[in-house]
């Protein structure tokens, strides 16, 4: 099993990351972790946001605490990927 530390410690060998945005930002970000086994998968307004080419897209709107709640409750990392926070 591949394990990964962050400088401060995190290990994140069965984390799951969930990823507020699935624009460029959040691509780039799956992209990145491609090469890790970390399942990651993004929140947006549309499944065909540039993130789905790398990784599963759930739709929904960033801007409501009721998605991302629902949507956060599933993964140990959530990260946000947008611009406009």
């Amino acid at each position: 099993m591949l394990r990964i530390r962050s400088q401060r410690g995190l290990l994140l060998s069965k984390s799951r990351i969930g990823i507020l945005g699935g624009g460029q930002l959040g691509m780039m970000l799956a992209e990145a972790t491609a090469h890790f086994p970390v399942p990651c998968e993004a929140l947006d307004e549309s499944e065909r946001a540039p993130a789905s080419r790398v990784i599963p897209v759930t739709r929904g709107r960033v801007g409501s605490a009721e998605d991302v709640e629902r949507f956060g409750r599933r993964f140990d990392i959530v990260t946000i990927e947008v611009e406009k926070v």
